[in-house]
């Protein structure tokens, strides 16, 4: 079974690696020639554990506990291959889950592939929960940050061509129904405080294009007659986006 799934390895994703293999003589066949799948016998999972190995370490012993939840087996031994126990690529990303919340390790989901055992599987778990997943620092509020690739390159081309409507996406909604301007104005307003990516610019530091954010404000939401809205809409439609000015 072992060689199989490392035959199956090398040409299916790990999420088609079958999780057991049943050997038959033949498929049964339905009246019409195809595979009669409800005749298929049912993968047994009885003599497939290696010889019982308990748990030697701590961490040994907390993966036999989660494997035993996951898995709905008891007392798994720590040769047991995860896979012969009737694992998959959805039960070892649960299993990957509980390691993230209980142990603080994070892995990634090949590691249960390419370690399929708990004595496998523990110096990976160990090596993870020693070097941990920092959490990324939030930088502090008014200072700049460096562009990402795609502001980066909007910059650039708004500097080979300034002053132009091309990146403008206009959108016009129809609101069905009597309109509660202020109730409008105020979810507006707490979106554009929720995200710092609608109060963000692009201004020029040293030479070097940076973004900042400006504070959180007041929301103005306009009110035009409706004989004058395809007008307003279409002026705003042709506005230029001023990247250091903002909206």
């Amino acid at each position: 079974r072992a060689e199989l799934r490392e035959f199956c390895r090398l040409a299916l994703p790990e999420y088609m690696i079958p999780a057991a293999f049943v050997a038959l003589p033949e498929f049964p066949l339905d009246p019409n020639g195809k595979v009669h799948r409800a005749a298929l016998p049912a993968p047994s999972w009885e003599g497939e554990a290696a010889e019982y190995v308990p748990p030697r370490t701590p961490v040994e012993t907390a993966l036999a506990g989660i494997w035993s939840e996951v898995l709905g087996v008891d007392a798994p031994g720590v040769h047991d291959d995860f896979f012969d126990l009737g694992g998959h690529s959805l039960l070892a990303t649960k299993v990957l889950s509980v390691l993230r919340q209980r142990m603080e390790a994070d892995l990634p989901v090949r590691v249960i592939f390419e370690h399929p055992t708990i004595a496998e599987l523990a110096p990976a778990v160990e090596q993870a929960a020693r070097t941990g997943s920092s959490a990324i620092p939030r930088r502090p509020a008014g200072t700049p940050a460096p562009l990402t690739y795609n502001q980066a390159g909007l910059w650039f081309t708004d500097r080979l061509a300034p002053d132009t409507a091309e990146y403008v996406i206009p959108m016009a909604l129809r609101i069905g129904g009597p309109l509660q301007h202020e109730a409008l104005r105020v979810a507006i307003e707490a979106v554009t405080h929720r995200h710092e990516a609608l109060r963000a610019r692009i201004v020029e530091q040293d030479g070097v294009p940076v973004q900042v954010v400006d504070p959180a404000g007041a929301f103005e939401l306009p009110v035009v007659p409706v004989g004058d809205v395809e007008e307003f809409l279409a002026e705003h439609a042709r506005r230029p986006i001023d990247l250091a000015t903002g909206p």
